[in-house]
């Protein structure tokens, strides 16, 4: 197994404590090499799926919960960047976010959540709502399948 040295910087949190933290696939990893690693589950976002569309300029997310309560929801254009929102402390398992774009850009959310001292984070990358209503039947007036209304 291959062990890269990475510098990392030291970043400022909560009011002054100074922690620096390395998250790798939304896994904590504390030690100087793999056999001393340790790994701590955090919370993860349940819904919307993190493999679809967001629903709306409006949604409204939910994670599972973790051994403690205290979670940072971080909502951007670029991963870990707060230009829609950011969230927190959160002590509730969900969180409605308003002002996403309606134009089928990426949007990145950031759920960090403070598991035995340690901030776990997980990132996950969404694309807005393409301002499409998709609409399924059959019209009354012409007896054809409808298709999708563009909403502007």
């Amino acid at each position: 197994m291959r062990v890269r040295r990475l510098r990392l910087p030291v970043v400022p949190l909560l009011g002054g404590l100074l922690l620096a933290l390395l998250a790798q696939g939304g896994t904590l990893w504390q030690g100087r090499a793999p056999a001393q690693a340790q790994t701590q589950s955090g919370a993860q976002i349940l819904s919307p799926s993190p493999t679809g569309m967001l629903p709306g300029p409006t949604v409204t997310f939910t994670w599972s919960t973790v051994s403690s309560n205290t979670y940072y929801l971080i909502v951007g254009k670029t991963q870990g960047t707060n230009f829609y929102g950011s969230y927190g402390p959160l002590s509730t398992t969900s969180q409605t976010v308003t002002g996403l774009p309606s134009t089928g850009a990426t949007v990145w959310v950031r759920l960090e959540s403070l598991v035995y001292s340690q901030y776990v984070v997980y990132d996950y990358q969404y694309v807005s709502w393409d301002g499409v209503l998709q609409v399924s039947g059959v019209s009354p007036a012409t007896g054809t399948p409808s298709g999708a209304a563009r909403l502007r």
